[in-house]
């Protein structure tokens, strides 16, 4: 999926998500769209309910978003500082059309977390990704807690409270 593919996706995703603050927690969570989608490294799939009881950080991203070059390396330090002690994992979904891009992208920035292919775009499209990256904190039980649209350094920090927050109510 291209720049310009992700710009013109309309949102299909609940009118309650935009109800959602994009840094914060909030009580009016909705249950996230399960998927399956083949692993970048191994073509297996993977899904959603395959990380059930775990806190989730659902990433959307592509090798030509700019923010998305940032955020990935991050988001691996994170994850690798947060799984330590929480059942934490992030899910990062390629938006590539060309699926090589994503693998020239995560050889050059290896993660230790799934990287997942989307390269035709429907899930995107049931999430409403309108923004590169938009990313969706999902807690142990299936419930999009938080949403965050593009990518800005102070979201780490804010990412990683609001895990250790959701990690104390298990």
């Amino acid at each position: 999926m291209n720049h310009a593919t992700v710009s013109s996706l309309t949102s299909t995703v609940f009118a309650s998500l935009a109800s959602i603050n994009s840094t914060s927690l909030s009580a009016e969570a909705i249950h996230a769209h399960n998927f399956r989608l083949p692993s970048l490294s191994t073509q297996q799939p993977i899904e959603l309910v395959d990380f059930k009881g775990t806190i989730i950080y659902l990433d959307f991203w592509a090798s030509w978003c700019k923010p998305c070059r940032k955020s990935l390396p991050e988001l691996n330090k994170l994850r690798n500082e947060l799984k330590k002690n929480i059942n934490f994992e992030v899910i990062a979904v390629s938006l590539d059309e060309n699926i090589n891009d994503a693998r020239e992208f995560v050889a050059k920035h290896p993660v230790n977390y799934p990287v997942l292919i989307d390269s035709d775009g429907k899930l995107a499209r049931k999430y409403g990704i309108s923004v590169m990256p938009s990313s969706y904190l999902i807690d142990e039980n299936g419930e999009i807690v938080a949403i965050y649209r593009e990518y800005k350094d102070s979201d780490i920090l804010k990412i990683k409270n609001a895990v250790k927050h959701l990690s104390k109510k298990q």
